[in-house]
């Protein structure tokens, strides 16, 4: 970890901790060197407690409006390693940066369903399975609990709920045969799947 990431890192985790009881379960999944995370994304904090359950820094796709608002949020966001991605349409930018990190044998955060997004109706998108297959990497899902409870539609308050990350069994793109365009669709289902089952082990612990 660079000084500055390690700093924020420590300062948050030690705030988190003390705020809210946080568990991540089977950490032993993650493969070391290049991986995709793919989590469920139910509350800004995801990323968060995505990244302060690992001991290596989580370069995340962030939506280019986040870059462009707030000038606080838009000077911390490259600092924690996060870096654009436009929606709607193919981001040629944000896809030579997550291909150029993953080459490099580090980690890329996504989030298939492109949006928060609580009820599990959005449409997943291919990008995961399709950096997974570009960069030969595995992709790891993700089930996140509770942080969608954090601040709840309609009220003002600041909630304290329980907080539970599962990281379910890596997609391994060698293992998947066929034309380009039908692994892609194979993965983005499995993907999806292992997610869900993530979520239902998350949501019971």
């Amino acid at each position: 970890m660079k000084p500055l990431y390690r700093a924020i890192w420590l300062v948050a985790q030690v705030t988190l901790r003390f705020i809210y009881p946080v568990r991540w379960r089977h950490r032993d999944r993650i493969p070391s060197g290049r991986v995709i995370l793919a989590g469920n994304h139910i509350s800004y904090m995801d990323p968060i407690v995505i990244a302060l359950g690992l001991r290596f820094p989580v370069h995340f796709m962030g939506k280019v409006e986040l870059f462009e608002g707030h000038p606080v949020v838009a000077w911390m966001l490259p600092r924690v390693h996060a870096f654009p991605v436009r929606r709607g349409a193919a981001d040629r930018e944000a896809i030579a940066r997550a291909t150029e990190l993953l080459q490099q044998d580090k980690a890329v955060g996504i989030f298939p369903e492109g949006t928060r997004n609580q009820d599990g109706t959005a449409q997943p998108q291919d990008g995961a399975a399709f950096l997974g297959l570009r960069n030969d990497s595995p992709i790891v899902p993700v089930g996140i609990a509770g942080t969608d409870a954090i601040k709840r539609e309609g009220s003002k308050r600041i909630h304290f709920p329980r907080i539970t990350l599962v990281f379910g069994e890596p997609v391994v793109p060698a293992d998947y045969e066929g034309k380009r365009r039908d692994r892609m669709q194979a993965m983005t289902s499995d993907i999806m799947e292992r997610i869900a089952s993530a979520c239902e082990e998350a949501e019971r612990s």
